[in-house]
């Protein structure tokens, strides 16, 4: 029987730890399941990455800026929330208006109908749409070594094989970007190049989650830095 690899190659470090076990779920209550029925909906756009621009003094603006955008059945939107870093306040009402509506979302379930027998029955529902920010540390001010200092991995991605993705015999080498906080963890995390396998791609994506990063300094001060890695599956 093949045996998983899962090979990590980082901004500034590369490391190979042993695929982990994919935990147990769990277990599911009809409380739990009814809440997830009528939750609202989140759809999250993909992560938009801008090099900051800077202050008087030449310091990179870097930071986060975060819309929900809440729709209604009919993909209207109806109220918008904002968290923008203060930092970055300018350039994010720099951005321009956001959309106004979203395509209708529908939700669909299993019903008995008054014969007894199944169908399905579908409906639009309300949403939140989610797009994220991140302006980061410009690449013609990065390359100042006398004032800046990129991030250095502490702790790597940390993927787990998917077991389907073993029984098919997948492989492939997933590229994910992300944007590296001052407090040293990854956010905003997406495919930058395909394996070739979707499944594959969603869980090198989740694995970034237990990275963590001495954060960029500029100036002596942390910046938000956006970073590649590199995360190969390969059954040996």
């Amino acid at each position: 029987m093949s045996r998983p690899l899962i090979l990590l190659s980082a901004a500034l470090l590369s490391a190979a730890p042993a695929a982990q076990a994919a935990p147990k779920a769990a277990k599911k209550t009809p409380a739990a399941a009814a809440g997830r029925q009528n939750a609202e909906e989140t759809v999250r756009l993909p992560p938009v990455f801008r090099e900051a621009e800077t202050d008087k003094t030449g310091f990179p603006q870097t930071g986060r800026a975060i819309w929900r955008l809440h729709a209604d059945a009919n993909g209207k939107i109806v109220r918008r929330e904002q968290k923008t870093d203060r930092a970055v306040a300018k350039q994010a009402a720099a951005i321009g208006d956001l959309p106004q509506e979203f395509p209708p979302r529908e939700r669909c379930e299993q019903r008995q109908n008054q014969s007894g027998a199944s169908e399905t029955v579908c409906r639009n529902v309300p949403f939140t749409v989610v797009q994220e920010v991140y302006f980061v540390m410009p690449k013609n001010l990065a390359i100042d070594k006398t004032q800046f200092a990129g991030v250095v991995q502490t702790v790597p991605p940390r993927p787990v094989y998917p077991p389907l993705s073993m029984e098919n015999g997948e492989e492939g080498t997933s590229v994910v970007r992300a944007a590296v906080a001052p407090d040293g963890r990854a956010y905003g995390a997406h495919t930058e190049k395909s394996s070739g396998h979707r499944l594959l791609d969603r869980f090198a994506v989740k694995g970034m989650d237990a990275a963590r990063f001495q954060p960029a300094r500029y100036r002596g001060k942390p910046v938000w830095q956006a970073v590649s890695s590199k995360i190969e599956f390969k059954l040996d």
